[in-house]
């Protein structure tokens, strides 16, 4: 399944997680997003899901964000 979500990528390239149901690489992420967090990907014209790494980078929070007004 990830070999063909995320065929440009070679060999073991790539950091994916998975969030509520959809697979994604942390190179889909440009930075910047809402205060707070690392990096955005947006996934709709009005929502998409923000990202903050841990310090260590090993962990992460991940969280939907939508734009309101």
């Amino acid at each position: 399944m990830l070999n063909d979500q995320f065929d440009y990528l070679k060999g073991d390239e790539g950091t994916f997680f998975k969030y509520r149901g959809v697979w994604y690489s942390l190179d889909q992420f440009v930075s910047g997003g809402p205060e707070g967090y690392d990096g955005y990907h947006g996934d709709s014209y009005f929502s998409g899901v923000a990202i903050k790494l841990d310090a260590d980078g090993d962990g992460y929070k991940v969280a939907t964000v939508y734009q309101v007004g």
